[in-house]
């Protein structure tokens, strides 16, 4: 066994201030475990977690593996260990591995982690995933309707497992007991149903797939109150109708709308590099473009489809909700009538 030098027994002692652990003296209620009943199935992909919640830290096991990441869920859990067999100095193997494990505590990793949980306790994040959120590697047992988090050791990145666990430590030693929860993705979880059979979401991917070629996930999201939505996280396009003060949605196209173009030409603005600076995570206020309604222009913009049965001989020329424009055109002035006359005159109709 190597030697433990001054300097591991410094960031020994560092690293377990930090984390709030006396190794004489652990709070029962980290050690206490039962049985948790779960049942893992080889036919669930560990690399797609599609629930996430909100959930109390309390209601979280912790569970060590001598696997990694990547092995089978079933191998992971068949060798998994409470945190309780690591913290005992009579078990040799496992307490060493915690030892070395704690030799390793990434503090600057847990404080981004405890900062970006501030932020989901307050709203829950746009576009649902986050930075190394399958890291997380918690699970849900059914039968005792608990939580636990598997820790592979065999792996480098344990700040999650050590977020969690001084979070834990802090509240098991807090006489206020104020409930601590986090926001994490779920494994080996299928979607409750509540709001869409599972065959129906399948039906959307494969739908949206279709038109974009490009795979979307769909994620069941839980609020703090167990309120439930679904997210799609892919290429959609939304278009509205006004009538009488409300607000319907007539048309969702898995694409961006052609009518792009013509807004930026009208408004001056670059909307598909505004667009796309957002989804990478700016705000529209840090861009310096305000939110809320864009303002009033000075001109009136009138935009007329072009129907290929207008060149097509013998197409049907009857309308209905479906798109049957091939093109469109842009008129532009001060007045209305002047806009509209424009249109018409680019869309070749002779008036």
């Amino acid at each position: 066994m190597a030697k433990i030098t001054d300097e591991d027994k410094n960031s020994f002692k560092q690293n377990l201030e930090y984390l709030g652990l006396n190794l004489d003296k652990i709070p029962k209620a980290l050690l206490d475990f039962e049985p948790l009943g779960f049942s893992p199935s080889n036919t669930y992909n560990e690399n797609e977690h599609r629930v996430f919640k909100y959930i109390p830290i309390d209601k979280i096991y912790i569970l060590l593996t001598p696997t990694n990441r990547l092995n089978d869920i079933k191998e992971k859990y068949n060798k998994a260990k409470p945190i309780s067999a690591y913290l005992n100095p009579e078990n040799i193997e496992e307490y060493a591995t915690f030892l070395k494990m704690l030799n390793q505590v990434p503090i600057e990793e847990i404080e981004q982690i405890d900062a970006r949980q501030k932020l989901f306790n307050k709203k829950i994040p746009f576009g649902i995933l986050y930075d190394k959120d399958y890291t997380w590697q918690i699970y849900y047992a059914e039968p005792i309707d608990k939580y636990f988090m598997l820790v592979t050791t065999e792996d480098y990145d344990y700040s999650h497992f050590f977020y969690l666990l001084k979070e834990q430590l802090k509240y098991f030693k807090s006489r206020t007991k104020k409930e601590k929860m986090i926001y994490v993705p779920i494994n080996h979880i299928n979607y409750s149903g509540d709001l869409l059979k599972k065959s129906e979401i399948a039906d959307i991917e494969n739908y949206l797939w279709l038109f974009t070629k490009d795979w979307p996930n769909v994620y069941e999201v839980y609020d703090k109150d167990g309120n439930k939505e679904l997210n799609v996280i892919g290429v959609l396009n939304i278009q509205f109708i006004i009538n009488r003060g409300n607000v319907y949605i007539i048309e969702v196209n898995p694409r961006s709308s052609r009518t792009v173009p013509y807004i930026s030409k009208v408004t001056n603005l670059p909307v598909i590099d505004i667009a796309t600076r957002v989804i990478l995570g700016e705000k529209l206020k840090d861009m310096n473009y305000g939110t809320g309604i864009y303002k009033k222009s000075d001109y009136i913009a009138v935009k007329m489809p072009i129907f290929s049965f207008e060149k097509i001989k013998n197409a049907d020329t009857s309308l209905g909700p479906e798109m049957k424009s091939t093109g469109e055109v842009l008129g532009v002035a001060k007045e209305f009538s002047e806009a509209i006359l424009k249109a018409f005159i680019a869309s070749g109709v002779n008036i």
